[in-house]
């Protein structure tokens, strides 16, 4: 009977002590900002939470996405799956670009990969 009872207390434990896996993608956020003749930031927040910086030094490899453009500058951020919100703000070229400012949301896979562009000249908001 004890050994019985060891055994399922053992199994409980383990069933319940064994979280879930989180399911997680990556985000890759892309500026034209190169283009620029000045130094350039881009502040990025997901969620309400600075999550890094795109500069013109930032480098990112993925097998899973890639910027639109081949002069695009990239940042590659992992993410949770789920629904998420984005801001981005441009911190040293303000009087240059036309947008220095995006927002919006956007939603990851499991193993998949989001790709927004952050475009100075016109401002994309993704649904």
């Amino acid at each position: 009977m004890n050994r019985t009872l060891s055994i399922l207390v053992l199994a409980s434990t383990l069933i319940i002590g064994c979280d879930k896996e989180t399911e997680m993608g990556e985000v890759l956020f892309c500026t034209n900002s190169g283009i620029l003749n000045c130094p350039f930031s881009i502040e990025i927040s997901i969620d309400n939470n600075i999550s890094d910086t795109l500069t013109a030094a930032s480098e990112y490899t993925s097998m899973k996405c890639a910027c639109p453009e081949l002069d695009n500058i990239g940042i590659l951020i992992d993410a949770e799956a789920g629904e998420h919100t984005f801001y981005a703000k441009e911190l040293d070229c303000i009087g240059v670009n036309r947008v220095n400012e995006w927002s919006g949301n956007f939603e990851i896979t499991a193993n998949s990969c989001q790709v927004i562009n952050l475009n100075i000249s016109e401002m994309i908001v993704w649904p």
